[in-house]
């Protein structure tokens, strides 16, 4: 497959966004903090891009953290502040994709 040449959009599965704090039932439980954005980055096919360039903007703060998809096309940004976020995955060859 010629990754340079596709001209298909990013896919970037978001599993897990656990960023809010909250109670339960007016009874305080522990807040929650932070939370981890974990995913995977894969073409129309499925296939899994590596090194692709991934951002995250907390749309509250404007704080932004950015790292590169591993070899198995995954991403992490562990211990974020809660809030709301942005993300933005960049490969070349591709679509960018902002969710």
């Amino acid at each position: 497959m010629n990754w340079g040449h596709a001209n298909i959009g990013i896919a970037a599965a978001v599993a897990a966004a656990v960023l809010s704090s909250g109670f339960l039932g007016g009874v305080a439980h522990a807040q929650v903090l932070y939370g981890s954005l974990v995913g995977n980055v894969s073409d129309s096919t499925g296939a899994v891009i590596p090194g692709a360039q991934v951002s995250v903007s907390n749309e509250g703060t404007g704080a932004s953290r950015s790292g590169e998809s591993s070899a198995a096309g995954t991403f992490n940004f562990p211990t974020l502040a809660a809030g709301s976020y942005r993300v933005e995955v960049r490969s070349d060859g591709f679509r960018t994709f902002t969710a």
